[in-house]
């Protein structure tokens, strides 16, 4: 039991090493550039937070409708945390698509590149392969956010605006990872599930983006609040962590849903036919 529990933990690890090799470079390339506009926005927080500021003359002019539904109607713009709140949509969106993105492709990188048969006649359990992929996957997502973290860290830094609220500060970006998790998750689900893997990227940037606008509708309309619940950018909004100073308790409902899709995605990756 030992011996087989050692070996399957090693072609677990070498394989989780392997593809971790494969999306670094893809890490890179949606964090860095996001990040650094993330910096570029933030650095300017003293300036567009000033009274009578063209940022706050824009806020001021936009229609109640378009506040509520961006979440511009309550971070304090004076405030870090409030001002990252106002401007978590640069990253929050890319973050989404880039985690939709490799979902949609982590586990079905052997059928668009048709080696689906060198994968599977290897000796390896496929639970163990789709569990290496799960675990990159996720990790990318939240590697992802700690850049986005660390960017803005440092861009307030160099700009010499203190965070005084820090636990807020870190949970507006514990809330985003939650976010681009559960999106992860269901998009590495929905790729395992097709009849066609290969066209597994497209339909999950459009759930993505479906996802998204679902919560900006039902933030901006009182009659479609309810749907807020379909959509996980509704658990953990930016502007309702830099409010209450924490996460809401509804975010914490994203963990579960992320562990049930990654399930999901094990029963049915295991099930699947070659795609070679």
């Amino acid at each position: 039991m030992s011996a087989a529990l050692l070996s399957s933990s090693a072609q677990l690890g070498r394989l989780a090493r392997h593809e971790l090799a494969l999306s670094f470079r893809s890490l890179l390339a949606w964090s860095l550039p996001t990040g650094a506009l993330l910096a570029m926005t933030l650095s300017m927080q003293k300036s567009m937070s000033e009274r009578g500021s063209a940022f706050e003359q824009k806020i001021a002019a936009m229609p109640r409708e378009m506040l509520l539904a961006f979440g511009l109607d309550r971070p304090n713009l004076t405030e870090p945390v409030g001002y990252l709140a106002a401007n978590a949509s640069l990253y929050t969106i890319v973050g989404a698509l880039y985690a939709a993105l490799l979902g949609a492709t982590l586990a079905t990188r052997e059928a668009t590149t048709r080696t689906g048969e060198m994968l599977f006649t290897q000796p390896l359990a496929r639970s163990t392969s789709v569990a290496a992929k799960s675990i990159v996957g996720l990790g990318c997502v939240a590697g992802f956010n700690v850049v986005m973290l660390l960017s803005a860290a440092l861009a307030y830094g160099g700009a010499g605006v203190a965070v005084a609220r820090k636990g807020a500060f870190v949970s507006v970006f514990a809330g985003s990872s939650l976010i681009h998790c559960a999106l992860f998750a269901l998009s590495l689900a929905l790729s395992v599930s097709l009849a066609q893997p290969r066209s597994a990227a497209s339909k999950a940037t459009a759930l993505a983006f479906g996802l998204y606008g679902l919560a900006v509708v039902a933030r901006a309309s009182d009659k479609l609040r309810p749907l807020a619940r379909l959509s996980p950018f509704s658990y953990a909004d930016a502007g309702d962590v830099a409010a209450n100073g924490a996460l809401p308790l509804r975010a914490l409902a994203l963990a579960p849903l992320i562990v049930v899709l990654a399930l999901v995605a094990r029963v049915r990756f295991a099930r699947r036919d070659i795609d070679a």
